[in-house]
């Protein structure tokens, strides 16, 4: 495809193929390898493109959670409610009826809850990031964090998200922040580029990678934004541009 486009193009492509740091392997899934590594408790920064489904891959890993877990509490938030009903909440019962799990036949799924009594108690809940409060009162063994468009979400809403994430040696806790880059300040740009030391695994992806974006939309962005646009670099390249 590089070879069908000018060869001035495409820059930030170039050197990442020429590095080794794009994986372009028809036979190889990110998705499947980053549900791979969600199995591992830990902090873990999606900074991946516009469009290259970082919802589904959020979706997956809540069902995923809730059939394996017990003693469980996964909380999902958003900047907006219509972000966490209208994208996330979507994908998840669309991924329920394309599993083998039957939530109905042990509890209840509701338009963005989750609930199975005990013996299993495992619940996944909704919360809008606009106060802290909301984010008190979580308690389980283990413990999970889900931020969709984790760069809207404000300092206060982050603290309040650490007390969350406190347990005792047996726990097992997640962080998961998904996001396209944005400007480069901001809690989640701290936690993406380890600014204030922190133990966040960043997973990159730019939209070159994913077939869910088409290579001639990439291109058709490039000539209307300009390679050097913030927008693209976030959008397209996945990174964070040097202003905002």
């Amino acid at each position: 495809w590089l070879e069908t486009v000018p060869p001035d193009s495409h820059e930030w492509c170039r050197k990442q193929l020429a590095a080794g740091k794009l994986c372009l392997d028809d036979g190889v899934s990110y998705q499947a390898e980053m549900l791979d590594k969600l199995a591992k408790p830990g902090w873990y920064a999606f900074k991946w493109a516009n469009g290259t489904s970082k919802t589904t891959i959020a979706a997956l890993f809540i069902l995923y959670m809730m059939d394996v877990y017990t003693d469980l509490r996964i909380l999902t938030t958003a900047g907006t409610w219509s972000q966490l009903q209208e994208q996330l909440w979507r994908e998840v019962p669309l991924w329920l009826s394309r599993t083998k799990f039957d939530i109905t036949a042990q509890g209840h799924i509701g338009r963005d809850s989750i609930h199975i009594p005990p013996p299993y108690d495992a619940h996944t809940i909704s919360r809008a990031a606009y106060k802290a409060a909301n984010f008190e009162g979580i308690h389980a063994k283990h413990v999970v964090v889900l931020v969709d468009e984790a760069k809207a979400i404000a300092p206060d809403i982050y603290d309040a998200i650490r007390r969350i994430l406190r347990g005792g040696e047996d726990a097992k806790l997640w962080l998961i922040l998904l996001s396209s880059p944005g400007s480069p300040s901001g809690p989640f740009y701290d936690l993406c580029t380890g600014s204030e030391g922190s133990r966040v695994q960043v997973l990159s992806l730019s939209a070159y990678e994913s077939e869910r974006v088409s290579l001639d939309q990439i291109h058709q962005d490039a000539l209307e934004l300009g390679e050097d646009s913030p927008l693209f670099i976030a959008m397209d390249c996945g990174e964070f541009p040097d202003e905002g």
